[in-house]
Order: C-alpha cells, then sequence, then structure tokens
C-alpha cells in the first residue's frame, strides 16, 4: 500500500504517530481512525508499521493501554491489512493523566515514547 500523499513529509512511524496522536485530544478516535481500513490515517498507519516491521503499538492515556496490532485469521500467517485493537493495561491511579505516550513493539518492547503537547 502506498503511502498517502497527505504523509508524504513523515519519514518514520515515530513521526507519524506523533502527528495523528497530537491531533486527537482522545487517542481513541485516533486509534479508531488508524484502523478503520480506509481512510487515510489507516493508509499511513498500514504503510509505516510494514516498512518499520512493527507488529504492535501500545498507546496509553488517561491510564488505559491500549494495544493495536495487525493481525490475521489464516492460521499461520503473519498478518497484513487488519487490525484488531484491545485494551489491556488499566491504570487506576493514571485516571487523570492526559500526556499521551505510545512504545513499539517488533523483536521487544521499545522504550514507551511521550508525545510532546
Amino acid at each position: 500500500m502506498a503511502k498517502p500523499a497527505a504523509y508524504a513529509s513523515v519519514a518514520t512511524l515515530d513521526e507519524f504517530l506523533k502527528i495523528m496522536l497530537k491531533a486527537y485530544p482522545d487517542v481513541t478516535v485516533a486509534i479508531a481512525n488508524m484502523t478503520d481500513g480506509s481512510s487515510d490515517p489507516y493508509k499511513g498507519f498500514h504503510h509505516f508499521t510494514t516498512t518499520s516491521k512493527i507488529t504492535t503499538v501500545n498507546i496509553r492515556q488517561y491510564g488505559i493501554v491500549y494495544q493495536v496490532n495487525r493481525s490475521s485469521n489464516i492460521r499461520d500467517t503473519s498478518g497484513y491489512e487488519r487490525y484488531v485493537t484491545a485494551v489491556v493495561d488499566d491504570i487506576e491511579m493514571q485516571h487523570d493523566e492526559t500526556v499521551v505516550t505510545y512504545r513499539l513493539f517488533d523483536d521487544m518492547w521499545h522504550p514507551w515514547v511521550t508525545i510532546p503537547l
């Protein structure tokens, strides 16, 4: 899938996530747009995750950690264009924390990255 023209100046998945997650005050809207299957944010997200060989992204806001991963319903194959989102953690002590952070997984979890406001 080709990179959408809207993201022509974006070179990496990190840059893309910093743009997408900063643009939305609620990460659930950003996640929905990045996984809807047809929009430019979806096409950009898919392009950058596949070229970076990233299969899973954790995104945290208000103490809730969302996991977005590429998946496939075909046994013994890697996912390609389908994304699944799930809540994997809910940290009650951070429910008032508006800062958005994310981390990437390829062969290991990378450190959390904070989106500058």
